[in-house]
């Protein structure tokens, strides 16, 4: 007897025929057919991403009581891959949480069944499929400050920060600001950790800085008071050499 599911309980009986009669059925038998080999699972885009994690998925596996997964952050330096997440399941998919933002990863399944190791290899899905955590916004920037102050300019400050593609500057003559010096009403200054501002004519001016990527701007940073240079500039001669001086050029 061919062509019968594997792992199925079956019921049979048997007669004697001859030329002239059909003898009594036999009590009912049963076989049950043996298991086979699970099918290695087909992999299937991940669904649901979010900034910390996704719901990995896989094809039903013939054969398959039960599957193990595995998630892996891809190393982008050329180095091995390092296994975030393991378990088994029954289920074809798995939600996937508590990973970093911004990160590439892959993953992986098997199916198992009771033959698996001792009998069958049961191998992970190959090649793995690879799947991203969303970005998020830029953290709030600090430690922002002016320097190069003059009576008529000065400039602004701020530490690059991670997961940044540029930032935005404000600039006024108040606090809160706005009475905004143009164009710093905000203005994209790109990615850069400094700004000069020029032909100021107020005495106290008050900046802020936010960064930005794709997913959008972070938080303003902390309003930074800026206090113009009321000092006279003058001359002085070194080694034959007049140098420009202002005793506040280099305040913060």
């Amino acid at each position: 007897m061919t062509g019968c599911d594997n792992d199925t309980q079956y019921w049979f009986d048997i007669r004697g025929v001859n030329d002239f009669c059909t003898g009594d059925t036999s009590v009912l038998g049963t076989v049950t057919t043996l298991l086979d080999c699970p099918d290695v699972p087909v992999l299937l885009a991940a669904v649901n991403h979010a900034t910390d994690g996704f719901t990995i998925r896989w094809e039903l596996s013939d054969g398959a009581t039960s599957y193990e997964y595995g998630v892996w952050e891809v190393s982008l330096i050329g180095g091995h891959d390092i296994q975030v997440r393991a378990g088994t399941t029954e289920s074809t998919f798995v939600v996937i949480s508590g990973l970093e933002s911004n990160t590439l990863y892959n993953f992986s399944a098997r199916a198992l069944n009771a033959l698996c190791v001792s009998i069958c290899s049961c191998v992970y899905a190959d090649p793995k499929m690879e799947v991203s955590t969303l970005n998020v916004v830029p953290d709030q920037v600090k430690g922002a400050f002016a320097s190069s102050i003059t009576s008529d300019s000065f400039a602004a400050n701020w530490p690059h920060l991670d997961n940044t593609t540029g930032y935005e500057l404000l600039v006024a003559t108040d606090d809160p600001l706005t009475d905004f010096v143009l164009p710093y009403n905000p203005d994209d200054v790109g990615y850069v950790k400094q700004e000069s501002i020029y032909h100021l004519t107020e005495p106290t001016y008050y900046f802020q800085v936010r960064a930005y990527n794709d997913v959008g701007a972070g938080p303003w940073s902390e309003v930074i008071p800026v206090k113009m240079s009321t000092a006279e500039w003058r001359l002085l001669e070194v080694d034959g050499t007049l140098i420009k001086l202002n005793d506040n050029l280099l305040h913060k």
